[in-house]
């Protein structure tokens, strides 16, 4: 971790700050905290946030909990990550932190076209994905606003007879849409290739994205507009 913010407000009446700490070049994994008074405290945990955060704006514990960041904001290398335990006068509490961003593998891609046509310049990228996402929010990750540039992963060949493993990951925010609806569209997979001079683009909606989730994808080609997904997660690979 780059940084880490420790915040400690008082569980009762407002949930107001009582205190803060701050730490650079922190091991990952988790915190232990203990308390140091006579007060229960509700901790807050918050790594790599990419702005500082300002005492005088998150003094209440509510105003923390709508704290927010974009996708673009976040580094993909130290990525936000955030935790919050409850903690007894003078107990101590373990304190899990957990990523904001979610991974979507194309695990495998099977050309059924047939004679030996190819999908040339294969490349992925997603749709609909959410430009923002409230840092310390576990669930109920609804889209406010949709990334408009998406970022486009070029796959390393081109796929013919032979199905490739690719295993190219996406990362975007979670997205837990139940289904595509106004305002609150579930975020697309999208596989774009050239096939035989003509621009393809095979696309699925993604289940709903829960944080730190990870999900696998595998592609069966057999025309321009029949193809399978098939869409699993990590622990089932």
């Amino acid at each position: 971790m780059r940084k880490l913010d420790i915040l400690a407000y008082n569980e009762e009446g407002l949930l107001l700050l009582d205190g803060r700490m701050r730490w650079d070049n922190c091991p990952s994994g988790t915190l232990l905290y203990r308390s140091r008074n006579g007060a229960d405290k509700r901790i807050a945990a918050i790594a790599n946030c990419p702005f500082d955060l300002n005492e005088s704006a998150i003094r209440r514990y509510e105003t923390l909990e709508r704290l927010e960041i974009g996708f673009r904001d976040d580094a993909p290398q130290a990525p936000v990550q955030s935790g919050v335990a409850g903690v007894a006068a003078g107990g101590q509490a373990d304190i899990r932190l957990t990523p904001l961003r979610c991974r979507i593998t194309l695990a495998e891609v099977e050309n059924r076209l047939g004679g030996y046509t190819l999908l040339e310049s294969p490349r992925l990228y997603l749709l609909d994905a959410n430009a923002s996402a409230e840092v310390l929010r576990t669930e109920g990750f609804r889209p406010s606003a949709l990334l408009q540039r998406p970022v486009t992963l070029p796959l390393p060949c081109d796929i013919g007879l032979f199905a490739r493993y690719p295993d190219a990951t996406l990362t975007c925010f979670p997205n837990d849409s139940p289904l595509p609806g106004a305002g609150t569209p579930s975020t697309q997979l999208v596989l774009e290739c050239e096939v035989q001079g003509k621009t393809c683009r095979f696309a699925t909606r993604l289940p709903p994205l829960a944080r730190n989730a990870s999900l696998y994808a595998a592609l069966s080609v057999r025309s321009e507009t029949d193809f399978q997904w098939r869409l699993y997660p990590a622990d089932a690979k």
